[in-house]
């Protein structure tokens, strides 16, 4: 990796940093720098890595769609939609699927208990009750998989055909709904062994480590299985 590549992968790494400052400030003047300092970072960085990583060479024409989701992510925080759709019936169902990360903790030697959203790791754990609400739950990972793959419907779509498609929605569902349920346990882990402070770190950080690494393996093999179709 060269140069201008190691530097593309670090703009995107600080976009991804900016957009969780910008989900945790209120609005105001330094708020909209910051939206338009992390759109930019990720515009620059996902072009210098598409054109400078060779083995991603060959989708470096598909830079313009990843820039149009990411800028997605940045609308659904900007109009609070993320929230209003945790809030809905969804999200809550959501937050009830992923409290079936006891049964690891249990198996895992954690003792716990659950009543209604709120996860209790008994008297050794070094945090107390946790709620687990629809964000907490990867209900947002989700609307961002689901926004991303509309987007590029646009461009592989015509080439997969609808069968192959609909069974890539599901596996990528699936997919984003178990990396949701393993941050949700590794940060209950975390908690219950080293305490709040580690804990906060592993919340606002391990859900974006996780969907990176899970939808760049899925996009890659998608656009892969694209343009093998395509010769």
């Amino acid at each position: 990796m060269n140069l201008r590549a190691s530097v593309g992968a670090s703009l995107v790494a600080v976009s991804l940093v900016i957009l969780r400052y910008f989900m945790l400030a209120e609005m105001s003047l330094f708020w909209v720098i910051w939206i338009l300092m992390g759109a930019a970072s990720f515009v620059v960085g996902s072009k210098w890595v598409l054109e400078h990583v060779t083995i991603l060479r060959p989708y470096r024409d598909m830079w313009p769609v990843f820039c149009l989701v990411n800028m997605s992510a940045w609308l659904i925080h900007a109009g609070q939609i993320d929230q209003m759709l945790a809030d809905s019936g969804i999200g809550s169902a959501f937050a009830h699927l992923t409290l079936l990360d006891s049964t690891l903790l249990k198996l895992s030697g954690v003792p716990v208990a659950v009543d209604g959203q709120i996860v209790s790791m008994g008297s050794m754990s070094k945090v107390g009750p946790i709620a687990i609400t629809g964000l907490c739950s990867g209900f947002l990972s989700f609307v961002m998989f689901t926004a991303a793959f509309s987007l590029v419907l646009f461009d592989v779509g015509k080439t997969l055909g609808a069968r192959r498609l609909s069974s890539l929605f599901v596996l990528g569902v699936a997919g984003t709904f178990f990396i949701s349920s393993l941050r949700v346990y590794l940060v209950l882990v975390l908690g219950y062994y080293w305490g709040w402070g580690i804990m906060e770190t592993a919340h606002l950080y391990l859900g974006y480590v996780l969907f990176l690494c899970l939808i760049s393996a899925f996009w890659y093999v998608t656009l892969e299985w694209s343009r093998r179709l395509h010769v």
